[in-house]
């Protein structure tokens, strides 16, 4: 039997029991489900109440568990401690046990490696609105169905917006057998990646992007191309924080139902955006173009 003796806010908690027969000491099946109750400090009343299931009944007995969601919604909160008071009944005869735990902290919302994860950048910025967080974006929770139509529209806003280094691809595309009607020699197909194209390998040929396809005269192409890039552990710091600012900003109003709150959120995400188009802008070597008549009339 056991129980942690700490567990973080927004995280889960399993504890088990052993029951055994009153009268051989032998471990015995209860004559039901065993019950629980989760007071906080020394409050009279339970803040939850449930019954533990048998764990792995084929190959134990008298073996029980159960889990707590330690929520903000299930009335636990950061550093208060609590007690699980654990009744079962063998043979007509009630024994019980009974459990106490802190909850130190809220769930982490760093992914693998330190890492945001999309679940906790949606959490960062649920927290930005003082909402609970949420453990996957398929959770059966408005904040998650929220989260989960929202993100990946966010995320790829963002990219198209800021440019970030990170999401900048170069790749030879692959030209199409059928020569396209807008008047270009060749049709490409882009990457099903793609988000924007951004240049080609020659500034001297003119091209232009028409449905999913790039045309244009030139015979081969490579493309450089921002990407809708999925893996969060790319993402810089600067862009990290925009995203979430720029998410705090979307769901503001359906989360917290306040104008204000929606109106400080866009505030946060414009000086937030701006430091991340600022710091992207500044890697690398600026492209610099000499002005003659030539160059001009190929910028036209």
């Amino acid at each position: 039997m056991g129980c942690p003796s700490e567990v973080k806010l927004q995280s889960n908690l399993t504890f088990t029991i052993n029951v055994h027969n009153p009268t051989t000491g032998a471990q015995s099946d209860a004559d039901g489900a065993p019950s629980y109750y989760v007071y906080e400090d020394e409050t009279q009343t339970a803040i939850l109440t449930g019954s533990m299931v048998p764990l792995d009944d084929p190959h134990t007995m008298g073996f029980y568990s159960a889990t707590l969601a330690c929520t903000a919604a299930n009335g636990f909160e950061e550093a208060k401690t609590y007690n699980i008071y654990i009744t079962a009944r063998v043979g007509g005869v009630q024994g019980t046990i009974s459990y106490g735990f802190k909850v130190v902290g809220i769930v982490d919302v760093a992914g693998t490696g330190g890492s945001p994860s999309e679940v906790a950048l949606c959490n960062l910025a649920l927290l930005e609105l003082g909402a609970d967080t949420i453990t996957s974006l398929i959770d059966d929770s408005d904040r998650a169905r929220l989260c989960n139509a929202l993100y990946r529209t966010c995320r790829n806003e963002q990219i198209d917006m800021i440019r970030p280094n990170f999401a900048k691809v170069r790749i030879a595309l692959a030209r199409l057998a059928a020569v396209p009607a807008s008047g270009f020699d060749y049709a490409y197909q882009l990457p099903s990646d793609c988000l924007r194209a951004i240049a080609i390998d020659d500034e001297w040929y003119n091209w232009a992007i028409e449905g999913r396809t790039l045309v244009t005269n030139k015979e081969t192409v490579i493309l450089l191309y921002l990407s809708a890039i999925t893996d969060t552990t790319t993402f810089t710091p600067k862009f990290t924080v925009s995203l979430v600012s720029y998410l705090a900003w979307r769901m503001a109003y359906a989360i917290t139902k306040t104008v204000s709150i929606k109106q400080l959120m866009e505030k946060q995400y414009e000086s937030a955006f701006a430091e991340a188009l600022s710091s992207e802008g500044a890697e690398g070597t600026p492209v610099t173009m000499s002005s003659t008549i030539l160059t001009d009339r190929v910028r036209l």
